[in-house]
């Protein structure tokens, strides 16, 4: 029998689909008990904390097999793509460092750096610095950041606003999720760096400018 699922912070369809024996998150986001959700969050990326998801039972799988023989089924393990977009104007190598697995490689600045990882992932640790082959000073000189997977809220909430604008520079306190001086300074801030009037106030042109930014929407 379908029972629901509340969204917790730093859950997403793809880390919540393999808790109930899902590879595949659209199962959940597609069933029609989930049209009004679905319609609510139309990126399936960015869902909040207080969704809430009705879970489809498990159409169970049969298959024939004989008898008197060892037979070998494989089960899909779900990934997701991790996909960040560094702001830089040159080429620069990274290292990407989750669990024990430690990922590196190269971009020219303008592509996004996309690697699968786990759908449950949920911390990871970038680093990125000029792609000059055998300095290590260049190196030692990079930039990292600890990486919250699953923790970007819609847009639409004052905690989505907060995490974008600390994404790109613009707000230095905690994502809390609460309006005050900081946030509306921040805004303000953002807004007169991309030709809008700096108000402190967040309306949908802000939030689109935001949105196309960050998200590339």
């Amino acid at each position: 029998m379908p029972h629901q699922h509340v969204v917790k912070q730093g859950e997403c369809l793809s880390s919540i689909a393999p808790k109930y024996g899902f590879s595949d998150w659209r199962v959940i986001y597609n069933h029609p008990d989930n049209a009004e959700f679905k319609k609510r969050r139309p990126n399936p990326n960015l869902i909040y904390p207080g969704d809430v998801l009705v879970i489809p039972d498990m159409a169970p799988k049969q298959v024939e097999v004989s008898t008197g023989g060892n037979h070998v089924f494989t089960v899909k393990v779900p990934k997701t793509v991790l996909r960040v977009l560094l702001e830089v104007e040159e080429p620069f190598a990274y290292e990407l460092k989750y669990r024990d697995v430690v990922a590196s490689g190269t971009t020219d600045g303008k592509s996004p750096i996309e690697h699968p990882i786990p759908a449950d992932l949920e911390d990871a640790e970038l680093a990125a610095w000029p792609d000059t082959p055998g300095n290590e000073v260049a190196r030692a000189g990079g930039v990292t950041w600890a990486l919250k997977l699953g923790h970007l809220d819609p847009i639409e909430a004052a905690s989505g606003v907060q995490g974008r604008l600390k994404n790109l520079g613009y707000f230095s306190r905690e994502v809390d999720g609460q309006d005050g001086p900081e946030l509306a300074n921040a805004v303000a801030w953002y807004q007169s760096a991309s030709g809008l009037t700096p108000t402190g106030v967040v309306d949908d042109a802000t939030r689109a400018k935001l949105l196309k930014r960050h998200d590339g929407a």
